[in-house]
C-alpha cells in the first residue's frame, strides 16, 4: 500500500498533462455509485409495476424488460465490487485507483446495450407512428452507430489499462464523441417525431387528450433526459480533455446511463397504466372505483384494427391476470393509440 497517499493524492505524471489528481477521481466514482444504486430502485419499481399489470404483454416484450433488469442489476455488483476494492480492500493505494478494473465492461458495453434496446424499440414505434420506413432507418443507423463507438471505447478502455491514460487517448476522444453524440442525436430524432406526430391530433373528449398530452410530457421528459446524460458526459471528458482534474467526472453520468435509458423504455411501456379517479382525470369516470387503464396496443396497433377486448368472467381470472386491486368494483379500460387515425377506446366494466 502507498503510504505517502495522505500527503501526495496525485497519481504519476502524465507527459503533456501533468498531475492526474486522485480527488476528482474518487468523487466522481463515489457520486457515480451512489447515483447508479438509487437509479436501480426507481429502475426495480418500474419493473415490478410492469411484472404487476401486463402479465399478458408479448413475449419479446417481457423479455426485454427483463434482460435489461438483468444487465443493469450485474452493472451495478461489478461498479460495487470495483468501488469496493478501491475504497476498502485497497484504500490509499493509487495504482489500484489508477485501473480500469471492470469499468471497460460495465460503463460502455452494458449502457452501450440498453441504450441499443431502447433505441431499436423506439425504432419500431416511430415506424408504426409514422408508417415511413425511412424515420425507423434513420433512428436505427443513429443506434447501431452509437453501439459501435460504445464497443471502441471499451475495447480502447481495455487496452489502456488504467484512467490516467484512458483521460488522455486521443482515439477514446474519437469513440466517446462518436458513442455520446449519435446516442443524443437519436433520443432527440425521436423525441421529434414523436411529438410532431402526437400533437396533430386532435380529440373531442377530455379523457383522450389527457391520454395524449401524456404520452407527449413522457416522450419529450424522457427523451430529453438520456440525451443531457449522453451530451455533458461528452462535453467533460472530450472538451475538457486537456484538463484531467474536470475530464475525470464523466464518470458520473457515464455509470448512470443505462439506468437512465432503461427506465426510459420502462416509462414508455407503464405509461399504458393509469389508475383512474386520481389526479388529472376526466369526471366521466366514477371516483368510487378501483381502477386499472390498460392500453395494451399503445406502441403496437395492429394494422389500424380495434383491439380485442379481454373479459375476466371471475375473481379467480382477475387475480391471475394482476388487475385486482382489492375487494371494490374494478374497471378495465382499454384504449388503442392507432396513429393514422384518432384514439380508440373501448370499456368494460365489471361489478
Amino acid at each position: 500500500m502507498n503510504s505517502s497517499y495522505p500527503f501526495s493524492p496525485t497519481l504519476p505524471q502524465v507527459a503533456g498533462f501533468g498531475e492526474f489528481r486522485a480527488a476528482p477521481l474518487t468523487t466522481s466514482m463515489v457520486i457515480g455509485n451512489l447515483l447508479n444504486w438509487g437509479l436501480l430502485g426507481v429502475l426495480g419499481v418500474q419493473v415490478y409495476t410492469y411484472y404487476l399489470a401486463f402479465p399478458t404483454d408479448k413475449r419479446y416484450l417481457q423479455f426485454m424488460v427483463y434482460f435489461i433488469l438483468a444487465t443493469q442489476l450485474a452493472q451495478t455488483l461489478l461498479c460495487t465490487r470495483d468501488a469496493f476494492t478501491i475504497f476498502a480492500r485497497s484504500f490509499g493505494n493509487i495504482q489500484v485507483l489508477d485501473k480500469i478494473h471492470t469499468l471497460w465492461l460495465s460503463y460502455p458495453i452494458m449502457g452501450g446495450l440498453v441504450a441499443l434496446i431502447y433505441q431499436s424499440f423506439s425504432a419500431h414505434r416511430v415506424y408504426k407512428c409514422t408508417g415511413k420506413k425511412i424515420s425507423a432507418v434513420v433512428v436505427s443507423l443513429l443506434s447501431i452507430t452509437g453501439f459501435g463507438g460504445a464497443l471502441t471505447f471499451a475495447i480502447r478502455m481495455k487496452l489502456n489499462g488504467n484512467l490516467s491514460s484512458c483521460v488522455t487517448d486521443i482515439h477514446n476522444f474519437i469513440a466517446y464523441g462518436v458513442w455520446n453524440v449519435a446516442s443524443a442525436t437519436c433520443d432527440v430524432v425521436i423525441t421529434v417525431i414523436m411529438v410532431y406526430n402526437l400533437v396533430r391530433y386532435t380529440e373531442d373528449t377530455e379523457k383522450a387528450m389527457l391520454l395524449i398530452n401524456k404520452i407527449i410530457r413522457l416522450t419529450v421528459g424522457t427523451g430529453m433526459a438520456t440525451a443531457a446524460a449522453a451530451i455533458s458526459s461528452t462535453v467533460i471528458f472530450v472538451g475538457f480533455r486537456h484538463t484531467p482534474v474536470i475530464a475525470a467526472f464523466f464518470l458520473v453520468p457515464g455509470l448512470t446511463i443505462g439506468k437512465l435509458y432503461g427506465i426510459t423504455l420502462l416509462t414508455a411501456l407503464n405509461a399504458r397504466l393509469e389508475v383512474v379517479g386520481g389526479r388529472h382525470n376526466s369526471d366521466s369516470t366514477p371516483n368510487h372505483h378501483n381502477v386499472i387503464n390498460i392500453q395494451p396496443d399503445l406502441f403496437f396497433p395492429a394494422n389500424g384494427r380495434k383491439a380485442p377486448l379481454r373479459w375476466f368472467g371471475s375473481e379467480k381470472k382477475r387475480e391471475e391476470a394482476g388487475r385486482v386491486t382489492g375487494e371494490n368494483p374494478i374497471v378495465i379500460e382499454t384504449h388503442q393509440y392507432v396513429c393514422s387515425d384518432r384514439p380508440q377506446s373501448n370499456i368494460e366494466m365489471e361489478g
